[in-house]
């Protein structure tokens, strides 16, 4: 049917808008540094906790958070292993990098009772011991599938039997997003202070070839790495990782802007497809999607999402016998759309509670960090 059109679409992949470059160059460094170096998150834990426990709606989410966090730290969990279909080689494994732990910790944390932060504070300590998943500069790649409580609401396969296919994690410099996120909620910027030496190398790491998430991830842990730079105080440190940074997100923007009909998706080379744009997506890179795209954010949300894919904050959805043969809708996709809807289209506190619906597994992260943005919705003014 594209064939037939006599030629490309303007907006898409294969015709990228010419004007979004130009566009892009108009913005002052100036902007941009605001968003690097100011976060998002402003108030204390504690004044967090109290605004939230006002509403009878909101209490009922941090109890929730509350039950979900509990079940989290309560005991050592292998990755969630999902199901492959009726093929095989199909399987996936989810929550291997334990950095995506340690940010669906440190952004439930504001919204949990102080004794309850206590214990996350502990749990996250246990982990950081020289031998832990969270032991060096950014912790390890992956969890060990073989080790702690089965995950699963259902009996895995031995592995010989079919083909798992590991997620994608974060970079190196990506996963310093999680350690600079923990460090600004808790106020304990020990372990970055500890690691900086090897910290402020990770500034030269380039983004992951497979662009899985059009360098949201990049983006994060550009912004993790100058504002750790600053709270250390090291200005040479700071100077060298920012023009990067500015850089970055500019590379960022103009793929937004270029690409307001399509590149939503992306195919990745497991054979799975990711909804890119969403992936790995942070309050910053969040806020510049909404600043300087809003219009394309929400035609592609309307288009892709609300039209094709009206069940997609269901678990276990119509989507995943969309393939037949294997699924085509896994958990990771549900969480990057209710991110986008929360954080760039600002999606009413009400209607995301709707889209809550129930955790895929134990210890869900991604059920944790859907009730810690629907908590915050609340809390906003807009």
């Amino acid at each position: 049917m594209l064939e037939e059109l006599g030629a490309p679409i303007p907006g898409t992949l294969t015709a990228p808008a010419s004007s979004a470059e130009a566009t892009v160059a108009t913005i002052p460094d100036s902007e941009l540094d605001a968003i690097i170096l100011k976060p998002e998150l402003s108030l204390h834990p504690q004044r967090l906790l109290v605004d939230a426990r006002q509403s009878p709606v909101v209490a009922e989410l941090a109890c929730k958070l509350e039950e979900a966090v509990t079940e989290l730290i309560g005991a050592q969990w292998r990755p969630f292993v999902f199901p492959a279909g009726k093929h095989r080689g199909e399987g996936y494994r989810f929550f291997g990098d334990p950095t995506e732990t340690l940010l669906t910790l440190a952004q439930a944390c504001p919204y949990l009772s102080p004794a309850l932060q206590e214990q996350v504070r502990q749990h996250v300590s246990k982990l950081s011991e020289p031998g832990g998943p969270l032991a060096g500069p950014t912790g390890s790649a992956t969890l060990d599938p073989r080790k702690g409580e089965v995950r699963s609401p259902y009996d895995v396969p031995d592995e010989k039997l079919w083909g798992i296919n590991n997620d994608i994690i974060r970079t190196p410099l990506a996963r310093l997003y999680p350690i600079w996120l923990w460090a600004y909620v808790t106020g304990d910027f020990g372990h970055p202070r500890r690691h900086w030496q090897a910290i402020r190398e990770l500034v030269d790491q380039q983004p992951n070839p497979w662009n899985e998430d059009c360098r949201n991830g990049y983006v994060a842990g550009l912004i993790a790495d100058c504002r750790l730079a600053k709270h250390v105080q090291d200005e040479e440190a700071f100077a060298r990782g920012l023009a990067p940074t500015r850089r970055a997100i500019r590379e960022r923007l103009i793929f937004e802007l270029a690409h307001p009909a399509r590149g939503v998706l992306t195919e990745v080379p497991t054979g799975r497809h990711i909804f890119s744009r969403r992936r790995y997506l942070t309050p910053e890179v969040a806020l510049l999607c909404a600043r300087y795209a809003p219009d394309s954010q929400r035609k592609l949300m309307e288009r892709y999402v609300d039209y094709h894919r009206s069940t997609w904050w269901l678990a276990w959805n119509v989507e995943l016998a969309w393939r037949n043969e294997s699924p085509y809708a896994l958990p990771t996709m549900s969480q990057e759309i209710f991110a986008a809807k929360a954080m760039i289209i600002r999606e009413p506190a009400q209607k995301l509670r709707k889209w809550l619906d129930i955790p895929w597994c134990k210890a869900d992260l991604l059920y944790i960090q859907k009730l810690g943005w629907c908590i915050k919705r609340y809390l906003q003014s807009d």
